[in-house]
């Protein structure tokens, strides 16, 4: 009984001291690491020229900031700069994809050439119209001179169907070739314009 007894009054012990035990172990490593003295690497020092380096990271943000835009609206073909780029003033940019363009021009410059050829058709009409009235003119002079000299009767004198045709049609070209002249000039217009661009 003397060893139970001496067991529990052990246990009873190793109880009541158990946390205190913990806390000087831990505080008995703790100083004896703090202990230890810190190893030191010797450096050779040397006068020499001081290189001044600012090494950080960030966003630079331009003070002026333009918005940039085509005159007309496109597809962009071609980026010709990258992002942050140094640029000049006219320099080239972007291209634009101009089969839309070039298409209309395409059609203009037909427009155009129809349009002088229907511009000759009139043309020989009009020469034809103005045949035709000399012509007339002419045959009304003589007819006029006859009438005068009593050489033929009123009825004789008077025109035929025929001879106002040339007048009329005369008339009527030179009005469509001023028509078609106008036409020729605004398509003429349109298509340097779009040469231009």
């Amino acid at each position: 009984m003397r060893q139970t007894s001496l067991v529990n009054k052990l246990t009873r012990a190793l109880r009541t001291f158990k946390y205190p035990l913990v806390v000087a172990i831990i505080a008995g490593v703790v100083w004896y690491v703090r202990s230890q003295p810190i190893p030191v690497v010797s450096h050779t020092v040397w006068t020499g020229p001081v290189v001044h380096t600012v090494m950080g990271t960030g966003t630079l943000e331009a003070r002026i900031r333009t918005t940039i835009s085509p005159k007309i609206q496109g597809r962009i073909a071609e980026v010709l700069v990258d992002q942050g780029s140094v640029v000049k003033a006219g320099q080239l940019l972007v291209r634009l994809d101009d089969d839309d363009l070039a298409q209309q021009v395409r059609m203009a410059t037909a427009g155009i050439s129809s349009s002088e050829a229907t511009l000759g058709r009139f043309r020989a009409e009009i020469a034809q119209a103005k045949s035709t009235f000399a012509k007339t003119e002419a045959d009304l002079g003589r007819t006029q001179k006859l009438l005068n000299a009593n050489s033929i009767s009123q009825s004789e004198g008077e025109p035929q169907g025929g001879n106002h045709k040339g007048t009329f049609y005369f008339f009527c070209g030179l009005r469509s070739v001023r028509m078609l002249q106008g036409h020729a000039h605004q398509e003429r217009h349109e298509v340097v314009l779009f040469t231009m661009s």
